[in-house]
Protein backbone atom coordinates (compact mmCIF):
# COMPACT_ATOMS: atom_id res chain seq x y z
CA UNK A 1 0.00 0.00 0.00
CA UNK A 2 1.80 3.30 -0.57
CA UNK A 3 1.38 5.90 1.40
CA UNK A 4 -0.72 9.09 0.83
CA UNK A 5 1.14 12.12 -0.43
CA UNK A 6 -0.43 15.82 -0.05
CA UNK A 7 0.12 18.44 -2.65
CA UNK A 8 -1.74 20.33 -0.55
CA UNK A 9 1.44 23.36 -1.55
CA UNK A 10 -0.27 23.49 -5.30
CA UNK A 11 -4.09 24.09 -3.69
CA UNK A 12 -3.18 26.44 -1.10
CA UNK A 13 -3.86 30.31 -1.61
CA UNK A 14 -3.14 31.47 1.83
CA UNK A 15 -0.51 29.71 2.74
CA UNK A 16 2.75 32.04 3.21
CA UNK A 17 5.80 31.58 0.02
CA UNK A 18 8.08 29.56 2.38
CA UNK A 19 5.04 27.52 3.84
CA UNK A 20 4.69 26.46 0.12
CA UNK A 21 8.06 26.25 -0.49
CA UNK A 22 8.50 23.76 2.77
CA UNK A 23 5.08 21.62 1.62
CA UNK A 24 6.74 21.08 -1.68
CA UNK A 25 9.93 19.84 -0.16
CA UNK A 26 7.99 17.68 2.18
CA UNK A 27 6.24 16.00 -0.96
CA UNK A 28 9.10 15.38 -3.09
CA UNK A 29 10.94 13.86 0.33
CA UNK A 30 7.58 11.41 0.31
CA UNK A 31 7.97 10.68 -3.57
CA UNK A 32 12.07 9.97 -3.08
CA UNK A 33 10.62 7.96 -0.20
CA UNK A 34 8.27 5.70 -2.22
CA UNK A 35 10.68 5.12 -4.30
CA UNK A 36 13.52 4.04 -2.00
CA UNK A 37 10.95 1.51 -0.76
CA UNK A 38 10.00 0.16 -4.24
CA UNK A 39 13.67 0.02 -4.91
CA UNK A 40 14.26 -2.25 -1.65
CA UNK A 41 11.73 -4.57 -2.57
CA UNK A 42 12.52 -5.30 -5.94
CA UNK A 43 16.17 -5.54 -4.56
CA UNK A 44 14.57 -8.38 -2.08
CA UNK A 45 12.41 -9.54 -4.79
CA UNK A 46 15.54 -10.41 -6.72
CA UNK A 47 17.29 -11.81 -3.50
CA UNK A 48 14.49 -13.82 -3.04
CA UNK A 49 14.29 -15.10 -6.38
CA UNK A 50 18.61 -16.30 -6.31
CA UNK A 51 17.89 -18.12 -3.12
CA UNK A 52 14.83 -20.17 -4.96
CA UNK A 53 17.23 -20.97 -7.95
CA UNK A 54 19.62 -21.85 -5.50
CA UNK A 55 17.41 -24.70 -4.20
CA UNK A 56 16.93 -26.04 -7.84
CA UNK A 57 20.52 -26.45 -8.64
CA UNK A 58 21.02 -28.12 -5.35
CA UNK A 59 17.54 -30.48 -6.64
CA UNK A 60 19.36 -31.19 -9.65
CA UNK A 61 22.79 -31.96 -7.67
CA UNK A 62 20.88 -34.92 -5.92
CA UNK A 63 19.83 -36.56 -8.51
CA UNK A 64 21.60 -39.00 -11.06
CA UNK A 65 20.86 -37.69 -15.05
CA UNK A 66 18.59 -39.33 -16.56
CA UNK A 67 18.21 -37.51 -19.50
CA UNK A 68 21.38 -35.26 -19.93
CA UNK A 69 19.44 -33.41 -23.13
CA UNK A 70 17.10 -31.96 -20.80
CA UNK A 71 18.87 -31.59 -17.45
CA UNK A 72 20.99 -29.29 -19.31
CA UNK A 73 18.06 -27.15 -20.98
CA UNK A 74 16.91 -26.71 -17.12
CA UNK A 75 20.17 -25.70 -16.16
CA UNK A 76 20.65 -22.96 -19.01
CA UNK A 77 16.74 -21.97 -18.53
CA UNK A 78 18.22 -21.27 -14.49
CA UNK A 79 21.11 -20.00 -16.08
CA UNK A 80 19.40 -17.22 -17.75
CA UNK A 81 16.95 -16.53 -14.56
CA UNK A 82 20.12 -15.96 -12.63
CA UNK A 83 21.21 -13.20 -15.35
CA UNK A 84 17.31 -12.14 -14.77
CA UNK A 85 17.69 -11.64 -11.05
CA UNK A 86 21.64 -10.11 -11.21
CA UNK A 87 19.90 -7.55 -13.98
CA UNK A 88 16.35 -6.66 -11.38
CA UNK A 89 18.98 -6.67 -8.66
CA UNK A 90 21.55 -4.06 -10.19
CA UNK A 91 18.44 -1.79 -11.71
CA UNK A 92 17.12 -1.29 -8.07
CA UNK A 93 20.32 -0.69 -6.75
CA UNK A 94 20.64 1.65 -9.47
CA UNK A 95 17.72 3.45 -8.54
CA UNK A 96 18.36 2.99 -4.81
CA UNK A 97 21.49 5.19 -5.13
CA UNK A 98 19.80 7.76 -7.04
CA UNK A 99 17.60 8.73 -4.56
CA UNK A 100 18.31 11.72 -2.39
CA UNK A 101 16.80 10.72 0.94
CA UNK A 102 18.91 8.34 2.20
CA UNK A 103 22.38 9.33 3.97
CA UNK A 104 24.96 8.71 1.56
CA UNK A 105 27.71 7.64 3.97
CA UNK A 106 25.14 4.92 5.43
CA UNK A 107 23.49 4.17 2.52
CA UNK A 108 26.40 3.32 0.39
CA UNK A 109 27.67 0.75 3.48
CA UNK A 110 24.85 -1.04 4.05
CA UNK A 111 24.24 -1.22 0.51
CA UNK A 112 28.15 -2.27 0.04
CA UNK A 113 27.83 -5.29 2.04
CA UNK A 114 24.24 -6.03 1.29
CA UNK A 115 25.40 -5.60 -2.34
CA UNK A 116 28.36 -8.39 -2.09
CA UNK A 117 26.47 -11.25 -0.32
CA UNK A 118 24.08 -10.81 -3.13
CA UNK A 119 27.10 -10.71 -5.98
CA UNK A 120 29.18 -13.88 -4.04
CA UNK A 121 26.02 -15.87 -4.04
CA UNK A 122 25.01 -15.01 -7.72
CA UNK A 123 28.86 -16.11 -8.32
CA UNK A 124 28.56 -19.01 -6.66
CA UNK A 125 25.21 -20.52 -8.54
CA UNK A 126 27.23 -19.38 -11.93
CA UNK A 127 30.18 -21.62 -11.07
CA UNK A 128 27.61 -24.49 -9.73
CA UNK A 129 25.60 -24.26 -12.77
CA UNK A 130 28.39 -24.25 -15.11
CA UNK A 131 30.41 -27.09 -13.57
CA UNK A 132 26.88 -28.77 -13.78
CA UNK A 133 26.36 -28.44 -17.20
CA UNK A 134 29.55 -29.57 -18.25
CA UNK A 135 29.12 -32.69 -16.43
CA UNK A 136 26.21 -33.06 -18.08
CA UNK A 137 27.18 -31.95 -21.61
CA UNK A 138 30.79 -31.77 -21.92
CA UNK A 139 31.04 -31.87 -26.00
CA UNK A 140 27.38 -29.38 -26.32
CA UNK A 141 28.25 -25.99 -26.34
CA UNK A 142 24.68 -24.72 -26.78
CA UNK A 143 23.84 -23.88 -23.78
CA UNK A 144 26.82 -21.72 -23.94
CA UNK A 145 25.64 -18.85 -24.46
CA UNK A 146 22.83 -18.61 -21.23
CA UNK A 147 26.03 -19.08 -19.69
CA UNK A 148 27.82 -16.18 -20.93
CA UNK A 149 24.71 -13.90 -20.26
CA UNK A 150 25.02 -15.06 -16.62
CA UNK A 151 28.33 -14.59 -16.43
CA UNK A 152 27.71 -10.64 -18.53
CA UNK A 153 25.23 -9.99 -16.10
CA UNK A 154 27.11 -10.70 -12.87
CA UNK A 155 30.28 -8.02 -14.39
CA UNK A 156 27.71 -5.40 -15.40
CA UNK A 157 26.14 -5.89 -11.68
CA UNK A 158 29.33 -5.90 -10.11
CA UNK A 159 30.47 -2.11 -11.96
CA UNK A 160 26.84 -0.90 -11.78
CA UNK A 161 26.54 -0.99 -8.26
CA UNK A 162 30.54 -0.39 -7.52
CA UNK A 163 30.97 -3.69 -5.47
CA UNK A 164 33.20 -6.42 -6.06
CA UNK A 165 32.00 -9.98 -5.34
CA UNK A 166 34.38 -12.78 -3.93
CA UNK A 167 35.18 -15.03 -6.52
CA UNK A 168 33.04 -18.40 -6.15
CA UNK A 169 34.35 -21.99 -7.19
CA UNK A 170 32.36 -25.40 -7.80
CA UNK A 171 34.16 -28.57 -6.95
CA UNK A 172 31.24 -30.99 -8.60
CA UNK A 173 33.54 -34.07 -6.95
CA UNK A 174 32.46 -33.34 -3.86
CA UNK A 175 29.49 -31.08 -4.45
CA UNK A 176 30.85 -27.86 -2.06
CA UNK A 177 31.41 -24.25 -2.72
CA UNK A 178 34.54 -22.67 -1.40
CA UNK A 179 34.76 -18.71 -1.86
CA UNK A 180 38.07 -16.93 -2.15
CA UNK A 181 38.08 -12.93 -1.52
Amino acid sequence: MLPSISFSAFNSTTSSPDNKLQDMQNALSRLDSVASDAARSRKKMAADRLEALKSRLQMLRMFPPTNSKSLAQEIARIAKEIASAVHDYADAGKDLLSSSTESAASAMSAMGDEDSKFLSLAKQLAAQAKALLDAVSKKDDRHKDAINEMDNAIRDAERTLGVQASNATFTPLNSTFSVHA
